[in-house]
């Protein structure tokens, strides 16, 4: 987004201070990350809230929103890596499936624009990739989506480490994000 870039000086300066921190990772953002989680959680918690206040049974099928990949031409194939298992979530949290194979069509699935538009955007973000929209009509399957993210990233490797981040904070419970996310802005807040 426009005014969320960063400047070179800025990006010598978190170098720096990345080089002296002795975490395997470091996340630079150039917008307040805490306050975006907590709006994008607010939003998902109330959301969420109609659905926890119904009755068991609306509670229960609230619980289990996804539905069964439909029966396709082809057979289900699991993504095998984690560029295209990240590809295949964006896909399957968009279109509602359970699971999404690395060789089935978009447009097979349901897909339409508007959703094209919305995985292209999420891409996008996630992956710091220039993704034409384009790009999902000439390769409608996970696998050449995937395929087209790496080839336009503009650092070899960028795509697969923030895939490998994604999966790697993806697994993490949420209490342990919070209390990370809490210590990053108590350091944040104490950086010169």
């Amino acid at each position: 987004a426009a005014g969320e870039g960063i400047l070179s000086d800025e990006g010598t300066d978190a170098f720096e201070r990345a080089l002296r921190q002795p975490l395997p990772h470091v996340l630079v953002s150039t917008i307040d990350l805490l306050a975006r989680l907590s709006r994008y959680r607010a939003a998902a918690a109330a959301e969420a809230a109609p659905a926890r206040e119904a009755a068991p049974a609306a509670a229960a099928a609230w619980a289990k929103a996804r539905h069964r990949r439909p029966d396709l031409a082809g057979p289900y194939v699991a993504p095998r890596d984690e560029v295209e298992q990240a590809v295949a979530d964006i896909w399957q949290e968009l279109l509602g499936f359970e699971q999404v194979g690395v060789h089935d069509g978009f447009f097979d699935l349901g897909g339409h624009s508007l959703l094209a538009t919305q995985v292209i955007n999420r891409l996008r973000q996630a992956f710091q990739v220039s993704l034409r929209l384009q790009t999902l009509f000439d390769g409608p399957t996970v696998a050449e989506l995937a395929a087209a993210l790496v080839a336009g990233e503009e650092q070899p490797g960028q795509v697969r480490a923030i895939a490998q981040l994604l999966r790697a904070v993806e697994s993490l419970p949420e209490d342990e994000v919070d209390r990370l996310l809490d210590a990053q802005g108590t350091a944040a807040g104490s950086a010169p």
